[in-house]
């Protein structure tokens, strides 16, 4: 990954106020969950919590649905290094009477603005002059007046990118945006907190592995705020994306290159992860697992290659991608059951949780290990091995 600032040539930086953007970051199938991991990325302590959250993954069996298959986060804009702040184009067109000058402004204030436009007035996207299409866009740079806008998103050659577009433009691209079905009125405002840290969080990386494993349902833990995702989830992923591309073989599916991308950087930050894990108990046995999420993440690589070659050439490959994918399902699920062994250790070694009191009463009270953990969004989540070990 490298840090980009780099646009069109015709902007010289004096101009153009520009922010510091990951390309591509981590995970960028989506945009939505690309933009604010872009942002946050730009800051290397930021990475302990992208390795601590991005474990589970969630399939719509649904082929038709807009997102089938991603990683699963609560919120993907809630995190220790963001602040967001959502907000309607109706309130805004209250207050000011120029989207692209309010955008403008904020960008200059120091804040990413995320937004919903009409890619046909955007240069340097696949729909551009061809097709009304309404796609999300994170502004990331401006002049001081408004006349030009730097933005991130996937070009025309598919390619996650900052590319430039002139105010009137832009403008158009909102306003028509709004007019479509589908449009968002919605926009949302990012940056960057200072000073922010999150340390690696073992407990939750156990758990969230373990519901990997187990093909549990992560967003049961977030009930009381939402109501549950009916969905495959963690390795089951698997099975489903198999029987796509089954469907796919058989005229019954559509071509969706975007399943084999989400597996593609959910195996790569496993891998991230087992690397991060071993530099830190390097006591333990972490060859054979590092070994073997080397080759999960080669195995991965080669079958979405094909994949797009099943796309350009033959439909009927797509038997032989679910051969394959059933047996990179056994191989992921070999290595994060070793995974989640060496985490058991790790975790026993975790000292007691210590709460202080208040400074006028000096006693520190010391807790034994809990039954319960908690998410970074504050939700309590049971712990059942902790909870067996107290009964």
């Amino acid at each position: 990954m490298k840090t980009s600032t780099d646009t069109d040539k015709r902007i010289t930086a004096d101009a153009m106020i520009s922010h510091p953007l990951v390309v591509p970051p981590s995970a960028s199938a989506y945009q939505f969950y690309a933009f604010p991991l872009a942002i946050i990325e730009t800051r290397p302590e930021s990475q302990d919590w992208v390795l601590s959250n991005f474990i589970q993954t969630c399939f719509n069996p649904d082929h038709m649905a807009p997102v089938p298959f991603c990683h699963f986060l609560y919120d993907y804009r809630d995190n220790p290094f963001l602040t967001s702040h959502s907000m309607t184009w109706d309130w805004v067109r209250e207050l000011v009477t120029s989207p692209t000058g309010f955008i403008a402004e904020q960008v200059q204030s120091g804040y990413y603005v995320y937004l919903s436009a009409d890619e046909f007035y955007v240069p340097r996207r696949p729909k551009y002059q061809r097709t009304h299409f309404v796609h999300d866009m994170l502004v990331v740079g401006s002049t001081p007046d408004g006349s030009q806008f730097e933005v991130a998103g996937f070009d025309e050659r598919g390619i996650f990118s900052r590319t430039l577009i002139d105010g009137p433009a832009l403008k158009a691209a909102i306003t028509h945006g709004w007019e479509l079905d589908g449009g968002s009125r919605d926009l949302v405002l990012y940056h960057l907190k200072d000073n922010a840290t999150y340390d690696l969080d073992l407990e939750l990386i156990r758990q969230t592995l373990t519901e990997f494993a187990q093909g549990l349902n992560t967003s049961d833990h977030y009930r009381m705020t939402m109501e549950p995702w009916i969905r495959v989830y963690g390795i089951g992923g698997y099975d489903e994306i198999a029987g796509y591309f089954r469907a796919y073989a058989d005229g019954r599916a559509p071509q969706d290159p975007r399943h084999l991308q989400v597996l593609r950087e959910h195996v790569e930050l496993m891998h991230q992860r087992g690397i991060r894990l071993a530099r830190l108990a390097p006591e333990l046995a972490w060859d054979g697992i590092l070994n073997d999420l080397t080759a999960l993440e080669s195995g991965v690589n080669a079958t979405r290659s094909r994949s797009l070659l099943a796309f350009a050439r033959s439909p009927k490959w797509g038997h032989r991608i679910a051969d394959e994918l059933t047996t990179l399902r056994s191989r992921e699920l070999d290595v994060v059951v070793r995974m989640i062994e060496h985490l058991d250790v790790m975790c026993a070694d975790l000292q007691p949780r210590v709460v202080r009191m208040p400074e006028h009463d000096p006693m520190t009270l010391v807790l034994p290990p809990s039954p319960w953990s908690t998410t970074p969004a504050g939700t309590p989540v049971l712990n059942p091995a902790a909870a067996a070990e107290q009964h």
